[in-house]
């Protein structure tokens, strides 16, 4: 089993305590063998240090992308995918929130983790059967989408 597959197992299978939705106090070392850091926040129950932490959101959405996109997931587990999204996002926001000395490139990479997460929990909401009629009204929406702005004339208007 991959380091996210049993990340997540061992996710789904205990409840999220309330202490550990803050950041960690930084006395604890990163989960990670061989690294040294000091644990930032956890995720799956791991204490992680802010790099390894990235890694493994990108990790578990690289996993969970396809499942939600392609369905590949049977009604009852929806829930578990669903948690397994949202904690990696609210983890990311928390950490983008609360700590004050990210480079520009950790903020890049946070805000585009909370942006797939976001997408992800979007396709988990949209229903099946809405699917079509969601993608074909938004490729419609973009084709009729030239935008005028109020009050300018169009060349064939003036004459």
């Amino acid at each position: 089993m991959s380091t996210a597959m049993e990340a997540m197992h061992r996710s789904s299978k205990q409840p999220v305590e309330a202490h550990k939705t803050n950041l960690l106090d930084g006395q604890q070392s990163c989960s990670v063998e061989f690294c040294e850091a000091a644990a930032l926040i956890s995720l799956g129950q791991k204490p992680l240090c802010l790099n390894h932490f990235i890694v493994r959101c990108y990790e578990w959405l690289d996993y969970l992308d396809p499942l939600i996109r392609g369905r590949i997931y049977v009604q009852r587990e929806m829930e578990r995918v669903q948690a397994l999204v949202e904690e990696c996002s609210n983890r990311t926001l928390l950490v983008s929130l609360r700590c004050e000395d990210l480079t520009n490139l950790d903020r890049s990479r946070l805000l585009d983790i909370l942006l797939l997460s976001s997408d992800l929990l979007f396709q988990l909401r949209v229903p099946r059967n809405e699917f079509p009629t969601l993608f074909a009204h938004q490729a419609k929406s973009r084709s009729k989408s030239q935008y005028e702005a109020p009050g300018a004339k169009s060349a064939s208007s003036l004459g």
